[in-house]
């Protein structure tokens, strides 16, 4: 009974905090995202990862990006992957008369590396992620770090 009210409360304690997110959100403003996500094994060691996304400032319209990203990774080991990829962007500024909206490309080729961990019921995935980004013929770069946690909620293992 006791772990039955502890779940029960997770979820309660998931939803509410959820609820707190969503409620910043006006509605005439509430945009959309459309993603894909695939992944191709291509040996046991070497996968392809192909994501796009369609971000848009209003469902279905007014674009704000579209991008689309494929991954080369080796898995080194089960805990430690290593990636290259390109990126290709294109974002659009906000602005109800689509005369007035300006589109920027960009360009990024990104080398990752990414560890994964398991402590008691809990795994840990980090990702470190380099950039050379290309906008408008002008070129930086920038070093991204990324952690996620998933924690199962109703069995002991994800």
């Amino acid at each position: 009974m006791q772990r039955i009210v502890i779940k029960l409360l997770r979820v309660i304690g998931i939803f509410i905090v959820s609820l707190q997110s969503v409620s910043g959100q006006e509605a005439s403003k509430l945009g959309s995202w459309y993603v894909y996500n695939g992944f191709i094994n291509l040996s046991p060691k070497l996968e392809l990862f192909l994501e796009s996304q369609l971000r848009t400032w209003e469902p279905i319209t007014n674009i704000q990006n579209l991008f689309f990203r494929p991954y080369l990774s080796y898995n080194y080991t089960p805990d430690f992957q290593v990636g290259v990829g390109q990126e290709y962007h294109m974002n659009w500024t906000y602005s109800e008369n689509k005369d007035d909206k300006v589109k920027t490309e960009e360009y990024r080729i990104t080398l990752q590396v990414m560890l994964f961990q398991k402590v008691d019921r809990v795994s840990i995935q980090h990702r470190i992620r380099y950039e050379f980004r290309f906008l408008d013929e002008a070129g930086n770069q920038r070093t991204r770090y990324r952690i996620q946690l998933g924690i199962p909620i109703t069995d002991k293992n994800m």
